[in-house]
């Protein structure tokens, strides 16, 4: 049979309802004073009485077994769950207890599909979508909460007395379930005397509330319990009343109640103030109560219009609209529908009543939800990767680039255990810098989801060696020259203007070497295993004079956003040898140029020129004859054939703007002048070749589209 929840209330209501009616006719028939001739019939009465009665138990019970009518089982509780974390899809196990029946499993409020292993246990998986928060589930009886329970409203029971009475039983709310909190208003029309009838209830400290005069209130409470049965108020003297009765779901059966308070408002006003009551428990739900007292005829009606600040709900509200005199009475109850923040609040009720009364009270309480265990479950997101470092090698401050997947919230990046320094670009991209102190090892990187590990070792680099000056600055073959700097320990090589020469390591910071015979005048160069330091300034060779100037140099009419000088001499100027090719008939060029100017008294014969930057490699020119008082100038022999800026990614069009930082190449081009067999190398220092080791058109100004700059550079001499 298909279960009706809200049937089910109703007919729960009904035999509770018919129950009661029953019990109370056979006590009236038997404390009634009836003379010998009506006896006969009362005990007919009575026994009339007793067969319903039990008649309604047996319907109500062969209902609740047939399960048309749900028994209030034990509502559920989760004491854990495993693992206390984990991503979308991840399995989980909660432990509790009244976990069978459950109708659904919650994520911090996501849905997720579980499978009920027993009374005790439940297997879900993470749903995705869902967020870090507590893990709920909820059976026909009741939610349990990791984190705790939350309160909820499950109804209000009104009764009344609408005329003078000594009596009135309470209504209990339809709908209530062991373990959920009662709490009873006991709103009196005048001052009621001798009160009682509230067996098993607890009062509230601050109750009773009495204007000494024309009114009087009560509040009690309690944790119902299966079965529970509606007491019955009396007092001695005759007046009307209102009972209102509210159950609430989901509370610390322990210790219900956090905080309450309870105030008369004597001032003549159509508004019920309550009082200011300090709440010391973050996920506590704030349950309020208001009566009004009047004796003006048109009051009959009265109803409570709202309440103030907003942040109550009204959950019931009754009037004596049918009463017998003109002692009017309005009662309302109202809750939070939620938590209520920490602190001090207090709470106005604004009647409907045409005027006002100075018999008026109200009350506050702070009611404690259920405690849980296991708190809040944590859902990760993917964990980081490393697939990539570039450089792979370097010294400490050398700019690395990681890339990877998930590196989003990364929270630390470190050289084989060494912190270091680092900014996110993207969730695909880090930007970092060797640490100092950092030993060769992988690199990792770490977020709120996990460790990554690179699959390599990043190798740490010592220092690069300097040259900071050499003594003498000229000298024939075989003299000595002292060269110092930093770093020289390790050398492994040392050159006059790319002629190996024969040299002892003095220190970290001195070579003693000896001019090499067929030496040119050119710059020196020490080479150890951590790179290649070259001099600023040039070695002088006695009598080997000069015959000839070497020029570097990069002439770009492509990129005409930002100008720049163009290097002249050049094709049109007089006394030039060219031998370059334009990108077209019309013009344009991009590339980078060598000029040789001839400084002696005869033509340069049999001149080789070829340049390399890096691993780029450029002989295009053949063999050439420079005139006295000529100069050679060679660039591209086809569109952008030499074109040094290209042989670095930074700058690219388009491209990531952080490439001008984490990409710049070091590269020092060479330039080989070959003259009747005399060979002279000729470092470009000053990188001219390759525009600083980027691609100049977009560093610093990475990935300019409308925008480029001009990449030329006029004549720099290397000797």
């Amino acid at each position: 049979m298909r279960r009706d929840p809200g049937r089910e209330d109703a007919l729960s209501a009904r035999l509770s309802g018919y129950k009661r009616h029953w019990a109370r006719r056979i006590v009236s028939l038997n404390a009634s004073d009836s003379g010998p001739s009506l006896r006969g019939v009362r005990k007919t009465a009575v026994r009339n009485a007793f067969l319903i009665l039990l008649a309604t138990l047996a319907i109500g019970a062969w209902l609740t077994a047939s399960g048309v009518v749900a028994a209030n089982g034990p509502p559920p509780t989760i004491t854990g769950f495993t693992p206390a974390s984990g991503a979308a899809g991840a399995a989980v196990t909660i432990t509790g207890t009244n976990l069978s029946g459950a109708t659904a499993v919650g994520f911090n409020g996501t849905s997720a599909t579980f499978t009920v292993a027993s009374a005790t246990q439940i297997n879900t998986t993470v749903p995705a979508g869902a967020g870090s928060g507590p893990i709920t589930v909820t059976t026909p009886d009741g939610t349990a909460s990791s984190a705790g329970g939350q309160v909820s409203f499950v109804s209000v029971g009104v009764a009344r007395a609408t005329s003078g009475s000594t009596s009135l039983a309470l209504t209990l709310p339809s709908g209530y379930q062991a373990g959920d909190l009662l709490v009873a208003w006991l709103s009196f029309g005048d001052n009621a005397q001798a009160i009682n009838g509230m067996t098993g209830w607890t009062e509230l400290p601050w109750s009773p509330l009495d204007d000494g005069t024309l009114w009087h209130a009560r509040a009690f409470y309690k944790i119902a319990v299966s079965g529970e049965v509606a007491p019955t108020v009396r007092w001695t003297n005759n007046t009307k009343a209102i009972f209102q009765t509210g159950a609430w779901r989901g509370v610390n059966q322990a210790s219900p109640i956090v905080a309450s308070g309870g105030a008369l408002d004597l001032t003549s006003s159509t508004s019920v103030v309550g009082p200011a009551v300090t709440n010391t428990l973050a996920n506590a739900w704030a349950v309020a109560f208001f009566s009004f007292r009047t004796t003006i005829n048109t009051n009959s009606n009265m109803t409570y219009s709202s309440f103030t600040p907003a942040g109550l709900t009204s959950r019931a509200d009754s009037n004596l609209s049918a009463a017998a005199s003109a002692a009017w009475e309005d009662v309302a109850t109202a809750d939070s529908g939620g938590p209520v923040g920490t602190g001090s609040h207090k709470y106005t009720g604004l009647t409907t009543a045409a005027s006002g009364s100075g018999h008026k009270a109200a009350s506050l309480i702070y009611v404690a939800p259920a405690a849980g265990s296991g708190g809040n479950f944590t859902v990760t997101g993917p964990t980081p990767t490393i697939s990539s470092f570039n450089p792979t090698s370097g010294s400490a401050g050398t700019a690395v680039a990681i890339t990877g997947t998930n590196l989003s919230g990364a929270t630390a990046v470190a050289f084989n255990g060494t912190s270091a320094t680092f900014t996110i670009a993207s969730p695909t991209q880090i930007n970092t810098t060797v640490p100092a102190g950092a030993g060769t090892g992988p690199i990792t990187v770490t977020s709120p989801d996990g460790t990554a590990t690179s699959s390599s070792n990043f190798t740490i680099a010592g220092p690069t060696p300097t040259i900071t000056s050499f003594n003498p600055t000229s000298g024939g073959t075989g003299t000595a020259v002292t060269i110092t700097g930093t770093n020289l320990t390790g050398a492994t090589a040392v050159a006059f203007n790319g002629t190996s020469a024969t040299y002892t390591v003095a220190s970290a910071t001195q070579i003693n070497t000896t001019v090499p015979a067929t030496a040119a005048s050119g710059p020196i160069t020490v080479t150890t295993p951590n790179g290649t330091a070259t001099s600023t300034t040039n070695f002088t060779v006695a009598g080997a004079p000069t015959t000839y100037r070497v020029y570097a140099g990069y002439y770009d009419t492509h990129h005409t956003d930002i100008k720049t000088t163009k290097p002249t001499p050049w094709l049109t100027d007089p006394n030039v040898v060219f031998v370059a090719t334009p990108d077209s008939p019309s013009g344009g060029w991009d590339s980078s140029a060598v000029r040789i100017e001839n400084l002696g008294a005869t033509p340069l014969t049999n001149v080789v020129v070829s340049v390399d930057i890096g691993s780029h490699h450029f002989a295009l020119w053949g063999t050439n004859t420079i005139p006295v008082g000529n100069s050679l100038i060679l660039a591209q022999t086809s569109f952008q054939n030499f074109d040094g800026s290209d042989t670095s990614p930074a700058g690219c069009y388009g491209c990531d703007p952080m490439l001008c930082l984490t990409s710049v190449s070091s590269t020092i081009p060479v330039v080989h002048v070959t003259v009747n067999g005399q060979v002279a190398n000729l470092p470009d220092s000053n990188r001219v070749l390759n525009t600083g080791g980027v691609d100049s058109a977009g560093c610093p100004d990475t990935g300019f589209v409308a925008v480029r700059r001009e990449e030329s550079v006029p004549w720099q001499a290397l000797n």
